[in-house]
């Protein structure tokens, strides 16, 4: 091999290499905001839904449809359960989704607890009310946050493929420059 390809290569190599490493760190900790951030809007979520539904005592089921009509979800598969101290929801939904004593135990003890469960990032916040203690738990899907991620990906990607190209280029001067003043 050619001294002027070696150094080329070499310098190629590295920068690749130390590229690669800082747009890994920048994903890593973008990923890490993007669930840190989401968790918070969960949580909001759950106080919100906590000041709308528990603040006025007591909704039938009629008056509780009545408040999801004026405060629609947000957010992709989002499911909210109040459940009371006995571990019993306090409106039952057509879904189907339940929550174990142990995981509600959980959110008692911890005052918040975040959490995964399958595809769905979820929030369990220990509501105080004049009434009594609730656990409410807010559940969705971060598809924007997915989304904002792929993009992300590929604006690194398209950047790495680009520096890297741009650093064989370069190399090339250098590598040149370096032979002709030796």
């Amino acid at each position: 091999m050619r001294t002027k390809t070696r150094l080329i290569l070499q310098f190629s190599l590295l920068f690749a290499a130390l590229l690669t490493l800082v747009l890994s760190i920048i994903y890593y900790l973008v990923d890490k905001e993007f669930v840190r951030n989401f968790y918070k809007r969960l949580e909001d979520r759950a106080l919100t839904v906590g000041h709308s539904y528990l603040a006025s005592d007591n909704f039938s089921k009629e008056e509780y449809q009545e408040v999801l009509k004026k405060y629609p979800r947000t957010l992709p598969t989002e499911t909210i359960r109040i459940y009371d101290k006995n571990y019993r929801s306090i409106f039952i939904e057509e879904d189907g989704v339940t929550w174990s004593k142990e995981i509600i135990k959980q959110i008692i003890l911890q005052k918040v607890l975040y959490f995964k469960h399958g595809d769905n990032q979820v929030t369990g916040i220990l509501y105080r009310d004049n009434s009594g203690d609730f656990v409410i738990i807010a559940s969705a899907s971060n598809v924007y946050g997915k989304e904002s991620k792929q993009e992300l990906l590929y604006a690194m990607m398209m950047s790495f493929t680009l520096a890297i190209c741009i650093t064989v280029l370069l190399g090339n001067v250098f590598a040149k420059w370096i032979l002709t003043s030796c």
